[in-house]
């Protein structure tokens, strides 16, 4: 994870998706409405954004359909 500032000032935090698609070579951003994060807020906003990915019409089902969510990879 990084932390770097937007042209506007605000802080924002760059995520390695490590086991994401695709071959983990895809990121994410959260970006805080103002100020920093709690690293709970992080890990929160990180694992919303997952879960959105995979979810019923997040873009995981469309533009990586061959990606299959951690948990999926542990029940099998």
């Amino acid at each position: 994870m990084g932390e770097r500032r937007q042209p506007d000032g605000t802080l924002s935090y760059d995520f390695s998706w490590l086991n994401g698609p695709p071959g983990g070579t895809y990121g994410f951003t959260v970006a805080p409405s103002s100020g920093q994060m709690t690293a709970t807020a992080l890990v929160m906003q990180a694992r919303q954004f997952v879960d959105a990915f995979s979810g019923p019409g997040g873009i995981g089902e469309t533009d990586f359909p061959d990606h299959l969510p951690a948990e999926a990879e542990r029940s099998t």
